[in-house]
């Protein structure tokens, strides 16, 4: 019982190093990966996926970009359209996201989430063009609110879009750039939540969730 209970804290204390590494390398990606985590959370349960798979998904969705510890600030921060060379080395958060976990027990279905979560239902995505059911829906799912709370939150090159535009550039990509029922179910989501902005006062993560992860293989 001791070595399980040790075994969560340590479970508990490295997904928050990772966080916390996250937000010193850049805040506003830290951040957005805790409202994504809130929305993936909430979309998922919308779905009726089970509480168990919904909460591995949350943990996916807080740890989608935590690759980006690995990109350059200069390309992470970067005001102007990337470069060719700079998206080359942006697109490799996935892979260096999926290898931080690579020692962490119990989370192959989360390095899934995290390798995957920018394929596209058409085939489109990277980094392996995987298609419609092919992608781990976890990774859908985290597709779909990544690029909500992308659109409208603030980012270096642009600021935010409005509620009705992210929902208008959503519909467009469904059934190419994302699972097209889990676009319609993100908008039931937002509309049941009744804000247009849900995810502006969602920067505070319950992390007691993390609890329920018991790290022993």
């Amino acid at each position: 019982r001791a070595l399980e209970l040790e075994a969560r804290r340590a479970f508990v204390a490295t997904v928050r190093t990772l966080i916390t590494l996250l937000f010193a390398k850049d805040t506003c990606t830290g951040e957005h990966s805790q409202k994504v985590a809130l929305l993936a959370e909430g979309l998922a349960l919308q779905c009726g996926i089970a509480e168990e798979e919904a909460i591995y998904i949350k943990l996916g969705a807080l740890l989608h970009d935590v690759g980006k510890i690995g990109v350059p600030e200069y390309v992470l921060c970067k005001p102007d359209r990337l470069t060719e060379e700079e998206t080359a080395l942006m697109r490799r958060h996935v892979h260096h996201g999926e290898q931080a976990l690579a020692g962490v027990p119990r989370m192959k279905e989360v390095r899934a989430m995290v390798l995957h979560h920018h394929e596209w239902w058409n085939g489109g995505g990277y980094p392996a063009g995987l298609c419609g059911e092919e992608i781990p829906l976890g990774a859908r799912v985290i597709a779909v609110v990544d690029a909500y709370d992308a659109m409208t939150s603030d980012r270096p090159y642009r600021t935010r879009l409005p509620h009705s535009v992210a929902v208008e550039r959503l519909r467009q990509g469904a059934g190419t750039q994302f699972d097209p029922i889990l676009v319609g179910k993100l908008f039931k989501y937002l509309d049941a939540i009744g804000d247009a902005e849900p995810h502006d006062n969602a920067s505070i993560l319950d992390w007691e969730f993390l609890e329920e992860f018991c790290p022993v293989v």
